[in-house]
């Protein structure tokens, strides 16, 4: 997750506005706190499919932002190299794979 970093910034009044800005942030936007990746994908026919992800561990989370392929995340089969989708139909899946973080590295 990435994080503001102010420890270089020598002028204390700006390092205390911008750790005022990251602590906002990460309370009235949480889903700032998470580790997301994008994803889009077009999917060709109805079955269960492996998709390929390089995150370096099983995502835990997914905001799904368009499914016209009508998906179900198979949650037991996804691991730290795929995820496994099932669809209805052909289409497509957008949305955003990854950990949501319950504290914030501020």
């Amino acid at each position: 997750m990435r994080s503001i970093n102010v420890d270089k910034i020598e002028d204390k009044a700006t390092q205390d506005a911008l750790l005022a800005i990251r602590s906002i942030l990460y309370e009235d936007l949480p889903i700032l706190r998470g580790d997301w990746k994008y994803f889009s994908y077009e999917i060709a026919s109805a079955g269960t499919i492996s998709i390929e992800h390089d995150l370096g561990y099983a995502p835990s989370d997914f905001l799904v932002t368009f499914d016209s392929a009508n998906t179900t995340i198979n949650y037991e089969l996804v691991t730290d190299e795929v995820i496994s989708v099932t669809t209805g139909s052909g289409g497509f899946l957008r949305g955003f794979y990854g950990k949501y973080a319950d504290e914030a590295i501020v």
